[in-house]
């Protein structure tokens, strides 16, 4: 194999913290065994995930209403270039589930409206509405999983059906006491 240069090694190490690639992967696409990944990530303290900093970012942008456009593929590999590029992206997902969910509600309410208004078809419209409800769950769902924004609590259901276990998040009960 050959040796790397410091530049290749740059490009290793953005690949390696946005924790999209698999070691194995990173290692094919410089051709470098993911052994010599794992141990020059150990060497120079890369922590594999910036999710964290790109969610934060995200919510940022979405809060103070980003211009809205595409973030531009990252040339220049600069970790700062590539956390505000993901986090750009992620950010443009969660406001289009913000326009989706909007757009859902707005429905809902005209299908509700029409629900009232006609005793005809009722089931028919119901029914509607909750497959077009469902579909847009599935698709949020798909964008959120893409993107790393899956929440903590759907990190722990998927880890438990992985594992063959049941979990169900329940509210506490209401003793009856309050204070």
């Amino acid at each position: 194999m050959p040796r790397l240069s410091d530049e290749d090694w740059r490009k290793v190490e953005l690949d390696y913290r946005r924790g999209v690639l698999s070691i194995t992967e990173i290692g094919r696409k410089y051709n470098v065994s993911a052994q010599h990944i794992s141990r020059v990530a150990k060497e120079r303290v890369w922590t594999r995930d910036l999710n964290d900093e790109i969610q934060a970012k995200a919510r940022a942008m979405v809060l103070s209403a980003d211009s809205g456009q595409d973030a531009p593929d990252y040339t220049d590999f600069n970790l700062k270039q590539v956390t505000d590029a993901e986090a750009k992206r992620v950010a443009a997902v969660q406001r289009r589930h913000r326009n989706l969910a909007e757009n859902l509600s707005k429905s809902a309410e005209q299908i509700v409206a029409e629900l009232y208004e006609s005793q005809e078809d009722t089931l028919t419209k119901a029914r509607m509405f909750q497959t077009v409800a469902a579909g847009f769950k599935v698709l949020v769902e798909i964008e959120r999983k893409s993107y790393g924004m899956d929440t903590a609590e759907s990190k722990i259901l998927e880890s438990a059906k992985t594992a063959g276990i049941r979990i169900e998040f329940v509210e506490p009960e209401d003793d009856g006491k309050d204070g």
